[in-house]
């Protein structure tokens, strides 16, 4: 076989490209972690901008962590507006008779022509609701992932596997914590966008986005304290690792920017379990999970818990997994929370599809 080695799992972010390299063992061995910043208009709402500094960043890092590209295959994931998740629902049939009426359901519920469309979809066994098969439909424009192949391309690597960011955070999620037939809420809280899916069974069932993160705290305490952004990302940072909260006008930027995420949180439960138990099927929300980069600013899981009133907590992307004491000193409390995504693409195999 040509492709031996494990593939690199590579999180193209908004804010930074993130690299596991990963050896085959039981737990997961990471052989290099590493990070790469970019430029802040090179990635928005998930579309490559500026595709030359993403590929040119890509190349810094590789170069940096000494991984070659020769002969290794990758697995991406892809997010934002462009990644449709449908949830849907048919009478009770066998997979034959579901997959052609996906066929002709899809592009209602996509509202774009197939032809442009990557798209896939996947039978929910063990629902609550046993009076009807459950599919979720999963389907992302062409030119959207194009544009991720074409840069791993770009630097030499092989496409071994494309997923979507809330499916590999759910691989992270029950990798870290098991399967659990409870209703669990994930949030992965990026640097400009807040996804929250709920999870059952291992499935997350239904996805939104909220059109806020890591970025907002930042321009609010630039807003309150009359400083350039880079100031204020490193104040930010440094008062969520330190929690040194010494300075009032900083507070008051977090705690604003803590209680609309956390609005915009509750009101998606509560839009999400109206519509669930509206089936009668008296679904209640057991726990919150929190991953990404900015779950762990500052005050902000005290204030999600206050106003959803669930047991919150942030999930360590790399618990359980063997991780070198070289390679963790050299990540941050807050650059580790980066990987929620690229853990869960490590533990993805080509087969997967």
């Amino acid at each position: 076989m040509l492709f031996k080695k494990p593939m690199v799992a590579i999180d193209i972010g908004s804010k930074a490209i993130k690299i596991l390299d990963t050896q085959r063992a039981d737990p997961i061995k990471i052989k290099k972690a590493g990070i790469e910043y970019l430029p802040g208009s090179a990635i928005v709402d998930g579309s490559i901008i500026d595709s030359a500094a993403v590929a040119n960043a890509l190349k810094l890092l590789l170069k940096r962590l000494k991984i070659s590209t020769r002969g290794r295959r990758v697995a991406i994931s892809i997010g934002g507006s462009s990644v449709i998740i449908k949830k849907i629902s048919f009478p009770l049939a066998d997979d034959l008779e579901i997959a052609q009426m996906v066929e002709t359901e899809a592009e209602q519920h996509f509202q774009y022509s197939l032809d442009e469309l990557y798209y896939t979809w996947h039978i929910l066994e063990n629902s609550l609701d046993a009076s009807q098969s459950h599919v979720l439909l999963v389907g992302a424009k062409k030119d959207f992932v194009n544009q991720h192949m074409a840069v791993v391309k770009a630097v030499g690597f092989k496409i071994g596997v494309v997923d979507c960011d809330v499916f590999a955070a759910t691989n992270m999620l029950e990798f870290t914590n098991g399967i659990t037939t409870d209703l669990i809420g994930l949030i992965n809280i990026g640097s400009s966008v807040t996804q929250v899916s709920f999870v059952e069974n291992g499935n997350p069932i239904f996805t939104r986005e909220i059109a806020m993160g890591g970025n907002n705290f930042t321009h609010e305490i630039v807003k309150q304290m009359g400083i350039g952004f880079d100031e204020a990302e490193t104040l930010k940072i440094t008062l969520s690792e330190e929690r040194d909260s010494s300075q009032p006008k900083m507070l008051v930027a977090i705690n604003k920017i803590s209680a609309q995420i956390a609005s915009e949180i509750q009101l998606t439960i509560d839009f999400f379990l109206q519509k669930e138990n509206n089936k009668n099927l008296g679904k209640t929300l057991r726990a919150i999970y929190l991953c990404g980069g900015a779950s762990s600013t500052f005050g902000l899981i005290e204030t999600i818990a206050k106003t959803t009133q669930a047991e919150v907590g942030i999930i360590n992307p790399f618990q359980g997994v063997d991780i070198s004491k070289s390679v963790a000193s050299n990540l941050s409390s807050s650059e580790s929370n980066l990987f929620s995504v690229a853990i869960g693409l490590c533990l993805r195999e080509e087969e997967d599809g």
